[in-house]
C-alpha cells in the first residue's frame, strides 16, 4: 500500500475502534447503523487483501526456477536420444521437434516449456510400446537401443509434475496478489466515501445526547485531512492559537505620471501667392476734339 492508503486504513480503524466502544449508543438508528455495518464490512477484506500482499514471492519465484533447470536436465538426454533415433529414421517431423540445444530450452517461457516436455514424454512412451512388438519383427532400428528405458520417463514425469505444481503455485500467488490489490484499492474509497458521505454527517446528531462519543469520534477523523473534516467541530470548542504573523512591509506609493501628450505633427502651409490685378490701359486721346487753344 502506499503511504497514503495506510494513513487512511490508519483512521479507518480507529473510527471502528470508537463504534465498537460506544456500540449501545448508535445500533438504535437503523440507517447510521446500515452504514456501520457496510464500513466495517470492508474493513474485514481490507485486512484480508493486506495479508495477501504481505506473500512475499521471492521464495516461490525461486522454487519455480529451480525446478525449471532440473526439468530441462531431465529432459535433455531424452531429446538427445530422439533426435538421434529420428535422424536414423529418416523423421524429419520428429527430428525438428526433439533437436533443440540446452540454451533454447532455458529461454522457452514457463508454459512453453511444461507442454514441450509433456510432448516429448508422449512421444517416447509411444515409441516404447513400440518397441515391444518392434523386437519380435527384428526392425532395423529400435529406440531401446539407444538407450532410453522406462526408468528415464519415470524420472522426467515425476520433475515434470513437480514443475508444474510450482509454476502454478507461483502464478496464482501472484495474480492473487494483483487482484486482491484493486479491491483493495476498492474498499478503501468506498469506506472514505461512506464517511466523508454519511457517518461525518450523521454523527452531529449525536453532538448534544452523546458528547464524549461524538467528540471521540471527531478525535480519530481528524488526522485524515484537516481540510476534509473542517466542517465537523467537537463539542467544546478549542482556544484559537494567535499566530504571528509577518510584519506588513509598507509600499512605496505609487506617483501617479503625467499623461504624455502626443502632439500633433505641425503641417506647413503653403505661402499664398498675391495675384496682381492686371494694368488697365487707358486710352488714347483723340484728335481734334475739343478747342485748341493758341
Amino acid at each position: 500500500m502506499k503511504e497514503k492508503q495506510k494513513k487512511q486504513v490508519a483512521v479507518q480503524n480507529a473510527v471502528m475502534a470508537i463504534m465498537e466502544k460506544n456500540r449501545t449508543k448508535w445500533q438504535t438508528v437503523g440507517e447510521f447503523k446500515n452504514k456501520i455495518n457496510s464500513f466495517v464490512w470492508n474493513l474485514q477484506k481490507i485486512e484480508d487483501y493486506k495479508a495477501v500482499l504481505q506473500i512475499d514471492l521471492a521464495p516461490l519465484k525461486e522454487r519455480r526456477n529451480r525446478s525449471k533447470l532440473e526439468l530441462i536436465d531431465q529432459v535433455f538426454p531424452i531429446t538427445s536420444v530422439l533426435s538421434v533415433y529420428a535422424h536414423d529414421m529418416g523423421d524429419s517431423k520428429l527430428e525438428k521437434v526433439v533437436n533443440k540445444k540446452f540454451s533454447a530450452l532455458e529461454k522457452l517461457k514457463y508454459d512453453l516449456l511444461a507442454s514441450y516436455c509433456i510432448k516429448v514424454l508422449k512421444t517416447s512412451e509411444k515409441l516404447l510400446d513400440q518397441s515391444k512388438d518392434q523386437v519380435k519383427k527384428s526392425p532395423k532400428h529400435i529406440i531401446t537401443d539407444y538407450g532410453l528405458t522406462v526408468k528415464h520417463l519415470d524420472s522426467l514425469q515425476a520433475v515434470l509434475d513437480d514443475y508444474i505444481r510450482a509454476n502454478k503455485e507461483f502464478s496464482e500467488t501472484r495474480l492473487s496478489k494483483r487482484k486482491s490489490k484493486i479491491k483493495l484499492n476498492s474498499r478503501i474509497r468506498e469506506n472514505n466515501v461512506l464517511l466523508k458521505g454519511s457517518i461525518d454527517r450523521m454523527i452531529h446528531m449525536f453532538r448534544d445526547t452523546q458528547r464524549p462519543f461524538y467528540n471521540a469520534y471527531i478525535k480519530a477523523r481528524i488526522p485524515v485531512d484537516v481540510d476534509e473534516t473542517a466542517s465537523i467541530k467537537p463539542a467544546t470548542t478549542p482556544k484559537k492559537t494567535t499566530v504571528d504573523k509577518k510584519p506588513t512591509v509598507d509600499k512605496k506609493p505609487t506617483v501617479d505620471k503625467k499623461p504624455t501628450v502626443v502632439k500633433k505633427p505641425t503641417v506647413v502651409k503653403k505661402p499664398t501667392v498675391v495675384k496682381k490685378a492686371p494694368a488697365v490701359k487707358k486710352a488714347p486721346a483723340k484728335k481734334g476734339s475739343g478747342t485748341e487753344q493758341t
